[in-house]
C-alpha cells in the first residue's frame, strides 16, 4: 500500500520527528512535561513510523526472513566464540599491562 502524500511533506513530517523526540526526551528530563506527553508523543511516532512504512515499494525492498532454530544456534555459537575470543584477548592484553 502506497499513501499519497507529497514526498516533501513527508520529509517535514519525519524531520519533526527526528528533531522533537530529543526535544520530547529534554522536556521531560527538566520537568516540563509529564509521562502522558511522553506517552502521546510515542503514539505520534508510532503513526509516523507507519506511514513510512506503508510508504516502502514491495519490490526489490529488503524483506524479514525469520530464523530457523537450526539457524539460531549457529548464530549462538558464533556469537559465544566471539565472546570467548574477546574476553581472551582482554584477559591477555590485562596481563601484558600487569607484567609491565
Amino acid at each position: 500500500m502506497n499513501v499519497n502524500i507529497p514526498r516533501r511533506a513527508r520529509v517535514l513530517i519525519y524531520l519533526a520527528n527526528v528533531i522533537g523526540t530529543p526535544a520530547i526526551a529534554y522536556a521531560l528530563a527538566k520537568g516540563w512535561i509529564g509521562p502522558l506527553e511522553v506517552t502521546l508523543w510515542g503514539a505520534e511516532v508510532a503513526a509516523v513510523m507507519a506511514l513510512a512504512g506503508l510508504n516502502v515499494k514491495s519490490d526489490g525492498a529488503p524483506q524479514m526472513h525469520l530464523l530457523t532454530s537450526d539457524q539460531l544456534d549457529k548464530y549462538g555459537q558464533l556469537y559465544a566464540s566471539r565472546d570467548s575470543l574477546a574476553r581472551s584477548v582482554g584477559e591477555s592484553a590485562k596481563q601484558r599491562t600487569n607484567q609491565g
